[in-house]
């Protein structure tokens, strides 16, 4: 693996994760009433994208991290 491939994949993963965690942004937004309390999910809230969104956004910002790391190191 080249510098270069290893940079690319990671930020193609990071910017893959920086999408979950907008999706994830999305969904607690549309649960906060104005009165500051969680309301429950609904629609397409209840999709398992916006239910994964936040572990899957950090897990990929961590790992296009590390791949941008490692390009680091190979260039």
């Amino acid at each position: 693996m080249t510098a270069h491939t290893a940079s690319v994949i990671g930020y193609t993963i990071s910017v893959v994760g920086t999408v979950f965690l907008f999706l994830d942004s999305l969904r607690i937004s549309k649960r906060l009433a104005p009165s500051g309390t969680l309301m429950e999910d609904y629609g397409i809230h209840l999709r398992w994208f916006f239910r994964w969104a936040s572990p899957i956004g950090f897990a990929g910002l961590f790992i296009g991290f590390g791949f941008q790391f490692v390009a680091l190191f190979l260039g």
